[in-house]
């Protein structure tokens, strides 16, 4: 794929995040014009053309700006899973199910700890909530 940087970059237009005044309407035109450009060279990107079936992927717009960057993707879940296999894999038998158990609760913490911490959304200081 020789645009691969510029669909990524055209991309990221269309799924902008950081628009706090952002609508459904306005993401629906930056994907139209999105599939306008690119459908020429790769003809399996018309689905953007068609509102119905690219609805799903603007449901984040649904939610208030501060926290939409948390509730996009399901990359976190994916990793957890992957860290779970990998967990696994290394220790070839384990005693019981019990220990199965307690080993991947202590990866899930672990992860819970360090990597996915988002800042905590506090209703009390948003002024809509006052």
């Amino acid at each position: 794929m020789k645009h691969r940087k510029e669909i990524a970059q055209d991309l990221k237009v269309v799924f902008d995040m950081d628009k706090s005044d952002d609508t459904k309407e306005q993401a629906y035109k930056r994907a139209k014009e999105f599939s306008e450009k690119w459908s020429k060279f790769y003809p399996h990107l018309e689905k953007f053309n068609s509102e119905n079936k690219i609805r799903y992927y603007f449901t984040y717009l649904n939610f208030d700006f501060k926290i939409r960057r948390m509730i996009y993707t399901t990359n976190w879940i994916e990793r957890l899973n992957k860290d779970f296999k990998r967990t696994t894999k290394i220790r070839n038998s384990t005693p019981s199910v019990k220990s199965v158990l307690t080993l991947l609760s202590k990866v899930a913490i672990n992860k819970n700890a360090g990597h996915y911490n988002y800042p905590i959304y506090n209703l009390k200081e948003d002024p809509l909530f006052l």
